[in-house]
């Protein structure tokens, strides 16, 4: 009897492990055939570029036949920093609009009209900075137009 369950185990290990090499060997085979088609294509570099292309174009900046964007580089910060700025300006009109709610409806409250003129403060203090980074902006985006122009 014990000679019987000791030959099972054999056979049932043989059995698996020629599962095993069958399960490797299938998909080695399986991964050849599909790796050969990948192997005829262009390089994985000019997929990706391909790819940055598309994007590219879809996103409204095309490239040449030479790779130079059809948009320069200057207008197309100065559209981003606009956006930008309209969000901040928008974000500045909401806190201005609640720092002025809160102070309105304080009814006399001493904390609730501190609480709405350190809002609008605050708020007044973010629009300086505001203000100072687009003009630091400005002055970046002149001295790159005058590089960019010279080159």
């Amino acid at each position: 009897m014990a000679h019987k369950i000791a030959s099972l185990k054999i056979q049932k290990t043989n059995f698996m492990s020629f599962h095993k090499v069958n399960l490797l060997l299938g998909s080695f085979l399986i991964n050849l055939l599909w790796i050969q088609p990948a192997l005829a294509q262009d390089s994985i570099f000019k997929q990706i570029l391909g790819g940055f292309q598309k994007s590219g174009d879809a996103a409204g900046y095309s490239v040449t036949g030479t790779g130079a964007p059809t948009r320069e580089f200057v207008p197309a910060w100065v559209n981003y920093i606009n956006g930008f700025l309209t969000l901040f300006g928008l974000l500045f009109l909401i806190l201005v609009i609640y720092g002025g709610w809160v102070w309105m409806t304080a009814r006399g409250n001493q904390e609730k009209v501190s609480q709405g003129k350190k809002i609008l403060i605050q708020a007044a203090i973010g629009f300086a900075f505001i203000l100072a980074g687009r003009v630091i902006f400005e002055l970046v985006i002149l001295a790159l137009s005058a590089t960019v122009a010279t080159s």
